[in-house]
């Protein structure tokens, strides 16, 4: 899988206290991994990562949560990283935090990340576009 120069974004590093999210789009990339760096956390609060899509109706626009992390992530100064792609598979030297093969269709998404309470959380969030 390379990553493309088109499709790099995120959220700079710094202190949240509510849910925070960033928006892409998909136009010719196979899938997209999602990279979430924890620096700091106060008291037991945790992070859930989790994708949207952009429903785009005629009347309004709606975001349809299409994927959330199983596993909230807990601990400070770590990591975690997630691979959506079609026809691919978790194994070699590529080790995801979770993976999801399936198609992921031309469309506006946006990764978002929700703290577990009000308390402040330290992370950066990175999207790139896999071919």
């Amino acid at each position: 899988m390379a990553y493309p120069a088109g499709i790099q974004t995120g959220l700079a590093s710094a202190a949240r206290t509510a849910a925070a999210n960033v928006a892409f789009q998909l136009q010719s990339e196979k899938g997209v991994a999602l990279l979430v760096d924890v620096t700091a956390r106060a008291n037991a609060t945790t992070l859930t990562p989790s994708l949207q899509i952009l429903a785009d109706r005629a009347a309004s626009a709606t975001w349809m949560t299409i994927w959330q992390a199983t596993t909230a992530i807990n601990t400070a100064d770590g990591s975690a990283s997630y691979m959506f792609y079609n026809g691919g598979a978790q194994g070699g030297s590529m080790l995801w935090t979770e993976f999801v093969n399936g198609p992921l269709p031309s469309a506006t998404y946006r990764a978002v990340c929700t703290p577990s309470d009000g308390s402040s959380l330290t992370y950066s969030v990175d999207v790139r576009g896999a071919m």
